[in-house]
């Protein structure tokens, strides 16, 4: 690549990376690492981009794209980018400005190029302070040397709030690179405080090296409501008592363990059922949640189910020690039985379900989906439920349009001779045709022979058709809907398909874990997540001929018969 001809040429390399665009306009963020002399613009752009360098003290227009050297690369980017270059031997220390140029417009960010070695002469005298004001005062003073911009805004808004921290926590300072990247990272977490999300995660991005983890890999795969809660905890957040507990926990004192610790609420936060949350605890953040279940010495495995049960009651927590705070209470609730049961289930009893709860409406759900997880209204708050294990005998009903040797043969002709699911007038199936929540429903209602209280929607007419089978089902919890809507015409997904039986199978006594082998996993909803998990794992769902689950696509009456049917013939 060629060499721009100033007298702060730069050497630019191109890195495309997953980030995610910052807004749909030209953006540039700016890290700089002292040891390594790399500069690191990410950010978003569009088509040919320009990148200048230059002195602070120099205008950027003073020196517009057209009256550039040609041997300036215009270099392609659509979308998010990442660049490297590195400051040329020749470069003066100082405060230094990048610009990002192209179609879309124009943005910059700035750096502090210094001497390492300068700065090491000082960390001595950092070391020595006795209070954290003293610490915070003298990081002011030298701030140019230590490579601190004092014109950052965030530095003068959160320097009292870092020095703080720096003193409590990360000193002595081993060098002066241990300094900046320990400066920078309390820096970026006191400016968290009170943030806005997108203030949030820009700070995370920009100073993700300081922080000690990757946004990509840290942040960027979490679904959309995880990210909105994990925000808002952070930005309401005492990262000194936060980071001060992992201290007292033996846990290493960084942000990337704060941030584990709050994506593990998150995660319980999302759940939809009490066995989603025991999963959470024992498999997907165990190495987090395992320090509360352990340092409570009354939890065993004899009352988990209560326990989950339990917290599953409230999940609004304020943080880590929040959870551990509510899970402890539920450690206490399990040992003093208030006749309701532990959640075990007898396989087809009534009271308490077989151990369902409930999904409490602190539980989020995607904008504009009818997900499972909210509930409608109770007609008289009493909820009594029952299920029965279908025994199915071995007469069959064939249909005009099945082939004896189409895969659904079985599943359509035995469900349909034992009256579980019903043809058409013509003697025709039509196992391509999709389902509606309220045909699955009657099907769900029909096949375990569920009782319970009725629980009305706003949107199901009590002389609708499907009245008796939709208000039984979400009087039993096996149904939620959302915000007091079922949409019970539009046709029913996958996953959500698979939520359903999932909470069947809990208030039968059965739990089904494991992995599923799909390709496409991570396309499913966090609520439905543990549901296609487990029956994936017990191959009760399957995936097509590429293993892929499709988790929001539309299911189809034969796929619908035949999920029912692989249930009933796995409960035996």
């Amino acid at each position: 690549m060629r060499k721009i001809a100033l007298c702060t040429a730069l050497i630019i390399t191109l890195v495309l990376t997953a980030f995610p665009a910052l807004a749909e306009e030209t953006s540039a963020l700016v890290s700089f690492d002292p040891q390594t002399k790399v500069i690191t613009v990410s950010g978003y752009s569009a088509g040919n981009t320009i990148i200048k360098t230059l002195p602070s003290n120099v205008s950027e227009s003073a020196v517009s794209p057209s009256s550039l050297p040609t041997d300036i690369d215009q270099i392609y980017s659509e979308g998010n980018f990442t660049y490297t270059f590195s400051m040329p031997a020749a470069a003066s220390y100082g405060k230094y400005k990048v610009y990002v140029i192209n179609s879309l417009g124009r943005d910059d960010d700035a750096f502090m190029y210094y001497d390492p070695a300068q700065a090491e002469l000082i960390i001595p005298t950092l070391n020595a302070q006795t209070t954290a004001a003293d610490l915070s005062a003298k990081i002011d003073l030298n701030a140019g040397a230590l490579g601190i911009d004092k014109e950052n805004a965030l530095y003068s808004a959160n320097l009292s709030s870092a020095g703080d921290i720096l003193f409590e926590l990360f000193m002595p300072f081993a060098d002066s690179g241990d300094f900046y990247n320990k400066f920078y990272g309390t820096l970026a977490m006191a400016g968290m405080k009170n943030a806005a999300r997108d203030k949030t995660e820009e700070l995370m991005m920009k100073y993700q090296a300081n922080l000690s983890i990757s946004y990509d890999a840290d942040y960027l795969p979490l679904t959309e409501n995880m990210k909105k809660d994990l925000c808002v905890l952070l930005s309401a957040l005492n990262f000194k008592d936060e980071l001060k507990a992992l201290k007292t926990d033996g846990e290493a004192v960084t942000f990337k363990n704060v941030l584990l610790r709050l994506k593990a609420v998150c995660a319980v936060k999302n759940a939809q059922s009490w066995s989603e949350i025991k999963n959470i605890f024992n498999i997907d953040y165990n190495s987090v949640l395992g320090i509360i279940m352990t340092s409570n010495t009354d939890y065993n495995t004899n009352i988990e189910n209560a326990v989950f049960i339990k917290l599953a009651e409230n999940t609004a927590f304020a943080g880590f020690g929040d959870l551990k705070s509510k899970f402890n209470a539920a450690v206490s609730a399990a040992l003093t039985p208030s006749g309701e049961g532990d959640g075990d289930g007898d396989g087809g009893g009534s009271g308490g379900g077989g151990g369902r709860v409930s999904v409490s409406n602190d539980f989020k759900a995607p904008e504009n989906q009818y997900d499972e997880t909210q509930s409608g209204v109770s007609v008289d708050g009493v909820v009594k439920t029952s299920f029965k294990r279908p025994l199915l005998t071995e007469k069959k009903e064939d249909y005009t349009d099945i082939a004896k040797t189409g895969w659904e043969y079985e599943a359509v002709s035995t469900l349909g001779g034992n009256k579980i699911i019903a043809g058409y007038e013509d003697g025709t199936f039509r196992s391509g045709n999709e389902i509606t929540r309220a045909e699955f429903t009657k099907l769900i209602v029909s096949a375990f022979d569920i009782k319970a209280e009725k629980t009305e929607f706003s949107d199901v007419a009590k002389d609708a058709w499907y009245y008796p089978y939709v208000s039984v089902a979400a009087g039993s919890g096996v149904i939620n809907g959302y915000n007091g809507l079922f949409n019970p015409d539009a046709c029913i997904t996958r996953e959500d398909a698979a939520v359903i039986i999932y909470r069947v199978s809990e208030s039968l006594g059965e739990n089904y874990y494991g992995e599923a082998s799909f390709v496409d996993l991570e396309e499913t909803s966090l609520y439905a997540m543990t549901a296609v998990r487990g029956l994936g794992s017990a191959k009760i769902i399957n995936g097509d001929e590429n293993m892929h689950f499709n988790p929001k696509a539309s299911l189809t009456r034969a796929q619908a018969a035949q999920i029912i049917y692989n249930f009933i013939e796995k409960l035996g």
